[in-house]
């Protein structure tokens, strides 16, 4: 079962009940922000696209463009390095000698998963266990590749030309990109959720 936004944020409906709406505090936010450079972690694949596409909600135009972006995930990323030979430095304390080879990649790895099973008991021990660790669901998710996700109690397109807008938005002013999105090579599931858009049935959150 999906969860609700509370359950990631910690905002209740309660919490904002009454307060102004984006569309009330948009211009005033952006006067604050319009030229200034952004700083944060893991903005760059997130806050920011939540940002452009708010303010393209409501009319206003604000874009990254011209701004200098700080993204601090971006500098761990690119100093702590997450490729195979980091890994077997960090778990087998050698340099991976003949990289990209496939025997070679395939004993490497062998090697880092059994050093990784050693050193972190709270690793799952079964199959199931071990693809749930590597493959957790975003709760945010509606779909299981996040073509689909969850913005307070609406569904929205988290991908293409119309990232950010509501299902139901799309439904009214776009049907012919829900079609579009039918015959594509999407899984099942997203051609599912965009069939019956098309009839005017949307995804509904249920509480856990």
């Amino acid at each position: 079962m999906a969860k609700s936004g509370t359950n990631i944020h910690g905002i209740s409906d309660s919490d904002v009940s009454g307060r102004p709406t984006f569309e009330e505090f948009a211009p005033q936010l952006l006067e604050f922000i319009n030229d200034c450079d952004v700083g944060g972690f893991g903005i760059i694949k997130f806050d920011l696209l939540v940002l452009e596409s708010e303010f393209k909600r409501v009319g206003i135009s604000y874009s990254r463009e011209g701004k200098n972006i700080l993204d601090v995930q971006s500098i761990y990323h690119k100093l702590e390095p997450r490729d195979l030979n980091a890994a077997h430095v960090k778990y087998c304390n050698k340099i991976l000698e003949g990289a990209h080879r496939a025997q070679i990649d395939v004993r490497a790895t062998v090697d880092i998963f059994e050093s990784q099973l050693k050193l972190h008991d709270n690793l799952p021990r079964d199959i199931v266990g071990l693809h749930e660790f590597c493959n957790p669901k975003d709760p945010t998710w509606i779909d299981k590749n996040g073509k689909f996700v969850w913005f307070g109690k609406n569904a929205i397109i988290n991908f293409g030309t119309h990232r950010g807008k509501t299902l139901q938005e799309i439904s009214k002013d776009s049907s012919d990109y829900l079609s579009w999105i039918i015959k594509q090579d999407f899984s099942d599931e997203v051609k599912r959720i965009a069939e019956d858009a098309i009839k005017g049935q949307f995804p509904q959150i249920v509480s856990a």
